[in-house]
């Protein structure tokens, strides 16, 4: 299910340097202690995907959003469904699509331009929410997840996780909660503050709900799409799983009226 389409899995090589137009102006600032002088403006927005990753993402979400209106999905081979299941949040009249994610995962750094551009032609009422893998070795790069949400700074610090890992390679994909703080901190965000967000009770009750969500929907790999807890994506593709992904949300946004 990891594999991206050729065409796509050669502009993934542009995915995981995906952000080197930006980037570059920030490794200087990476190699030094020093991170006071990075614009805060800057650090509060993602790094920017290459616009020809972005171009070949959108046509390909387009293509999957296209194919699920002429190709029946089939229980049991492109989608499990789940015992018993529940939403990760309450629905409130939306459909849940839920990513379950690791930033130390390869496929899920390919899967986010694509993912990214799905998401974008999605109606009102879907909700896309990535989740960190709660268990295990990937837990402090879980907990980078939620206190990002929390401090307000998802969107700069998501895309430059990825980036660190699988672009420059400045973040191993083994990185302590300490670790990761100190990198944060030479990209110019507020380390200590950060730490200390990492290992609150607040963190650590969200790192359980997500684990005890992964745990009853059956997620064994990622990046993994779970549909309103129902429903888990077993397609043959990233653009598969994206091409069931929008049948089951036609199917639960028809259920909900």
């Amino acid at each position: 299910m990891f594999a991206l389409s050729k065409q796509l899995r050669a502009s993934a090589l542009i995915a995981v340097s995906v952000l080197a137009i930006s980037a570059c102006t920030q490794k200087p600032q990476a190699a030094t202690e020093a991170s006071a002088t990075a614009p805060k403006a800057a650090l509060a927005e993602p790094l920017p995907f290459d616009p020809r990753l972005v171009q070949m993402a959108t046509t390909a979400a387009t293509q999957a959003i296209a194919e699920a209106k002429t190709k029946p999905v089939v229980a049991g081979k492109d989608y499990d469904e789940i015992a018993n299941g529940q939403p990760f949040q309450p629905l409130d009249g939306k459909v849940e699509v839920v990513e379950v994610f690791a930033y130390s995962c390869p496929h899920c750094a390919d899967f986010e331009p694509l993912l990214e551009a799905w998401t974008k032609q999605q109606p009102a009422n879907v909700r896309v929410m990535p989740l960190p893998l709660a268990g295990g070795v990937a837990s402090d790069l879980g907990r980078t997840y939620f206190a990002a949400v929390k401090t307000n700074q998802l969107q700069g610090i998501h895309t430059r996780m990825f980036y660190g890992i699988h672009g420059d390679k400045s973040l191993p994909a083994g990185a302590s909660g300490n670790d990761i703080a100190a990198w944060l901190g030479k990209q110019g965000y507020d380390g200590k503050t950060f730490r200390a967000t990492m290992a609150s009770p607040e963190v650590q009750q969200q790192m359980q709900q997500a684990h005890d969500f992964e745990l009853r929907s059956g997620v064994d790999s990622t990046p993994t799409l779970i549909v309103n807890g129902k429903y888990r994506i077993k397609g043959s593709s990233q653009l598969d799983d994206l091409r069931i992904a929008s049948t089951l949300i036609a199917r639960e946004s028809g259920a909900g009226k």
